[in-house]
């Protein structure tokens, strides 16, 4: 990864209110070092710049690596996955009544959720603590 200045880093942790551009958890309560993701990768020509840059969990940009795009389960095409800059987060996801279990409301929602396996059972866990002391979900856009 290029260098990221301290204060991108600071401002893209601002953008993101501190937690994961994609599943939206929050680093105080993570027991780990968030990291920067670029959006389109760098192997892609993605550069490390402000828009092309996102705050996420390990989880999130593990499971991301270099992708910009998967299948959807559904209809069986290749689509895009949420872009944090250019889409709004709450057009593509909203969390299930109990507010463990994130839904895709669109296609590029549910890319994202399967690919980064936003709904594996160990986050689903670890957000329905959170959700039991009151500290999930953050108020984010």
């Amino acid at each position: 990864m290029a260098y990221l200045s301290n204060a991108l880093k600071t401002q893209l942790r601002t953008h993101f209110s501190y937690a994961c551009a994609y599943c939206h958890s929050p680093e105080f309560l993570s027991n780990a070092i968030f990291e920067f993701d670029h959006i389109l990768p760098e192997a892609s020509g993605g550069d490390s710049i402000f828009e092309n840059l996102c705050f996420c969990c390990p989880k999130c940009n593990s499971y991301k690596r270099e992708a910009v795009e998967d299948v959807d389960s559904e209809t069986n095409q290749l689509t895009r996955l949420f872009h944090p800059h250019e889409d709004v987060w709450n057009e593509h996801f909203a969390w299930s009544e109990n507010k463990i279990t994130l839904i895709g409301k669109t296609v590029v929602g549910r890319v994202t959720i399967s690919c980064l396996k936003i709904n594996a059972p160990e986050r689903v866990a670890l957000r329905q603590v959170w959700v039991e002391f009151k500290r999930f979900p953050p108020e984010m856009n």
